[in-house]
Parts: structure tokens; sequence; C-alpha cells
């Protein structure tokens, strides 16, 4: 995940919020990259929705190669109007809270890279005042059973962002995440699959055979050998894994 905050003249202030598929070193890669060439559009006064209309056709282009797709967050703040614009692209909802009222702000887009190339997110326009705090959250901190966090975020009174960022980590469990991660992981696979013309269901099924007659063939050679899959190291088994592979099996 990569946030990052931008003043320019002729775009006001803005909030880039980017979460790469999956966990890890590539995600960051995808999430800073996107992110970085965001930023670009913005600081050379192209407008939101062109600038994320080309990242997403680039987006896709990479998914076609194999990359991850990625979520963006865009919260536009209009200097001289009270006004705060938010552009979705697969991104987590964010909320607009004002003393104990909470407003839940969805997008309805696919992630950058998944959505169709003259697809691009609604603006959101929602009028702000003094008081009004934005939270942005990235995917896995609240899924479709966010009541939890508006609640959360309708009975607290403090001042400090940071005391807020903290008591929302500690409400999050760590295991929260795995679920949404692996349905990214799975549905990237979906998408190359469909890229590449391939139907994902066959692919799987090949996919599952394939182990079943690795792992047979694995189980008969150490049985033949006089000792039984119990009685192996890890490493002797993957020894014995490798072995297949490299018989063709």
């Amino acid at each position: 995940m990569t946030l990052h905050t931008l003043s320019s003249g002729s775009q006001g202030n803005c909030l880039l919020l980017s979460d790469g598929m999956g966990s890890g070193e590539a995600a960051h890669r995808e999430a800073a990259m996107t992110v970085r060439l965001l930023r670009q559009f913005l600081q050379a006064g192209i407008r939101p929705e062109p600038a994320l209309q080309t990242l997403n056709a680039a987006a896709m282009l990479r998914c076609q190669s194999g990359a991850g797709f990625t979520t963006i967050d865009l919260v536009r703040l209009e200097k001289g109007a009270a006004t705060l614009t938010l552009y979705k692209y697969g991104a987590a909802p964010s909320y607009l809270k004002r003393r104990g009222t909470v407003v839940r702000c969805q997008g309805s887009s696919l992630p950058a890279g998944l959505e169709s190339a003259d697809g691009q997110p609604s603006p959101q326009t929602y009028p702000v005042a003094p008081g009004t705090w934005l939270v942005q959250v990235s995917d896995g901190v609240a899924g479709d059973d966010d009541q939890w966090l508006q609640d959360l975020l309708a009975g607290w009174d403090g001042t400090s962002p940071r005391a807020l960022a903290q008591e929302l980590r500690e409400a999050v469990q760590d295991d929260t995440n795995i679920d949404e991660e692996l349905g990214d992981l799975l549905f990237a696979a979906v998408r190359v699959a469909s890229t590449l013309d391939k139907d994902p269901e066959q692919a799987l099924h090949s996919a599952c055979e394939k182990f079943i007659k690795r792992f047979t063939a694995m189980e008969q050679s150490i049985l033949a050998s006089g000792r039984t899959l119990e009685e192996l190291s890890r490493e002797e088994l993957l020894a014995s894994w490798d072995a297949q592979k490299r018989n063709g099996r």
C-alpha cells in the first residue's frame, strides 16, 4: 500500500492511496508505481478523469503480461470550495465523519487493470465543513460488514489523527485480511486466463490432475524403496517431489 499527499495549484489538495494485488514487495511496487504516475499526471495539470483512464489502460496492458491489478483511491479537496471529490478504482470505502454522523463513500468501479478500457470511476462530491474528518482505509480493514467501523468513528471524539489510526489498528484483527488477499490472487488469475482466451475452470482442473498424478508417482516411488511418506523428512519429501518434476510427471 502506498499513500501520498499532493498540493497543486490547478488540482487543489489531493490524497492518493493505492494498494497492489496480494501482499509483499511486488504489491508494494505496483502501488508505488501507480501513485508516482498519477502524481506526475496531476502535477502536469491533467484532470483526474483522463489521468485515471490512462492509468487504467496501462494497467490493463500490464495485467496481460502477468502483472497484478491495483486499487486507486484519489481524493481531491477543491481550493476555494468547501467540497471533497472522491475517485475510486476498486478501492475500499472511505468515511466522512462530522461530529456523530458518518457517511460511507463506496465506489462501483473495478480495480485499475480490470475495469474496461473506456470505464472510469464516477466522481463522488461531498460538501465539507470545519470539523469534518475523512478516513481512507485499504482493502481488508473493513469488508461489506463495516458497521463496527462506522460505529467506532461515530463514537470517537478525539482530535489526533494518529490516535484514531492507532485505535483502528487495534480494532482490526491480524487475520481478517487473509480471505480478501487470497480473493485478490484468484481474481487476478481468472483475469489473466480470460485475457489469454483460456477457460480458468479447465486450467484449474488440469492443474489438479497433474498434482494428483505427480503425488501418486512420488508416493509409489517412496513405497518401492521400502519407506513411507511419514518416515521422510521435509527435505526428503521436497527432493522426491523435485525428482518427479524432472521426470516430467
